[in-house]
């Protein structure tokens, strides 16, 4: 089976087809991000105040153009310090496409001030479109925000400290960590619910 997963973000293809070798089901399910169709549809605009009303936009929207069968995602990072400036709005947050810069304006929330809680959640939320069905799952996970640490990983891996593994996500070997990462829990319920049929 071929899914179109409505993002551009190669770093979010990458993950999701890891999991799917990891899974054994590359063989059975193939993915292909909008970059590899070579699409040109504008995206809606993100006016959700949920993660879920948001990717049920993007998966909707994709899957009216492409007629087909769409993948679509939201998620973003949460900032117990800062509750109202990312969340839903995460990417409009930043003044840079780039991750590593992006990285940079979160740190830079932090400087001088050593006794604000750096607590931080990840929260991932995927939506399956088609003509018979819409389904949907979500995953988080808690972390702290750290100066930059390990190579592996991509967007915010270097920085998010898991207290319970003393490394940040970009320091874990690529099996836990695609294990832990809140797109791919969210992947793996909708794989288990069987819709990708």
């Amino acid at each position: 089976m071929n899914i179109i997963y409505a993002t551009h973000n190669q770093g979010k293809a990458s993950e999701l087809r890891q999991a799917l070798r990891l899974f054994q089901l590359e063989e059975k399910i193939h993915l292909f991000s909008l970059e590899d169709i070579g699409d040109t549809h504008v995206p809606p605009e993100e006016t959700g105040a949920t993660y879920l009303e948001n990717a049920r936009l993007k998966a909707r929207s994709y899957a009216q153009y492409l007629d087909l069968p769409v993948l679509a995602d939201d998620g973003g990072l949460e900032l117990s310090a800062f509750p109202d400036i990312l969340g839903v709005k995460t990417q409009r947050f930043f003044t840079s496409n780039d991750p590593a810069q992006q990285n940079i304006e979160l740190l830079n929330l932090f400087t001088d001030k050593p006794d604000i809680s750096r607590k931080c959640t990840l929260h991932a939320c995927l939506v399956y479109h088609d003509e018979a069905e819409e389904v949907f799952s979500e995953a988080e996970i808690s972390g702290e925000i750290t100066t930059p640490r390990g190579d592996d990983g991509y967007g915010f891996d270097s920085i998010i400290f898991l207290p319970k593994k003393q490394k940040t996500f970009a320091q874990l070997p690529q099996e836990e960590r695609l294990l832990m990462s809140p797109r791919v829990q969210a992947f793996q319920k909708l794989l288990e619910m069987e819709v990708f049929k």
